[in-house]
């Protein structure tokens, strides 16, 4: 059954509190996509949630924005994460818009749009300024990336200029380490990347580091502790 657009956004007050900020929760929307309908909750199933907006169809940067996700695809797949452009613009201009990044780019777009044509969900992102009538007008000019948890949690939020793209690369490193730290006690540094040593957190005592890290450690000060990335 055809779905009313007053009905598309389940809490809509909740889309209109203040800005989500990270640890916050998120609240749960039913939207249209390019690959049909979708409802946040519903569709995460135990699964993390990378989301990307693009505020213009016909710009080179959200073009090449889709490709590389679309290229990264795989990569997202491997560590459980579900992937979500956003543009503020009807499914038909989308799908234009999935055409055009084949054309320029000879990549296929594999993963959902979000038709946010009334930005009810890049309001709730802080991507419309208050008090505004006419929300094109109102458009925060920037991208947003966002990851979320399994438990509905924002974990990453990453705002860039509208004259540079996002690095997708950095996304999925981020996303080793959220989903590493959320296993372990532990934290990554500046830089690094998979498979490189990590810290222990500094909470963690001297006896239940020596338990957990059966790898052994560097204790250089109390609170500064290299070890391996567990097994």
């Amino acid at each position: 059954m055809a779905m009313a657009a007053d009905d598309m956004y389940e809490d809509e007050v909740d889309l209109r509190t203040p800005l989500l900020q990270l640890g916050d929760d998120v609240p749960n929307f039913s939207c249209d996509t390019t690959q049909g309908f979708v409802t946040l909750h519903d569709t995460i199933q135990g699964k993390w949630v990378m989301i990307f907006t693009m505020p213009k169809n016909l710009d080179p940067i959200s073009v090449s924005a889709l490709a590389a996700v679309a290229k990264l695809k795989e990569e997202f797949d491997a560590r459980n994460v579900s992937v979500y452009g956003l543009g503020v613009d009807s499914k038909m201009n989308h799908k234009v818009w999935v055409s055009d990044t084949y054309e320029l780019q000879e990549e296929r777009v594999n993963f959902p749009i979000i038709v946010d044509d009334k930005a009810q969900i890049s309001k709730a992102f802080g991507l419309v300024r208050p008090n505004e009538t006419d929300f094109m007008h109102a458009l925060v000019p920037c991208m947003l990336c966002v990851v979320i948890d399994p438990d509905l949690k924002m974990q990453y939020m990453a705002h860039y200029p509208m004259s540079t793209g996002h690095n997708y690369n950095e996304v999925l490193r981020v996303i080793d380490s959220l989903q590493l730290t959320r296993e372990h006690p532990v934290c990554t540094p500046a830089n690094w990347m998979v498979g490189e040593d990590i810290f222990i957190k500094a909470e963690v005592s001297l006896n239940e580091a020596s338990e957990r890290f059966v790898k052994g450690f560097l204790e250089i000060r109390n609170w500064f502790r290299l070890t391996a990335v567990p097994d």
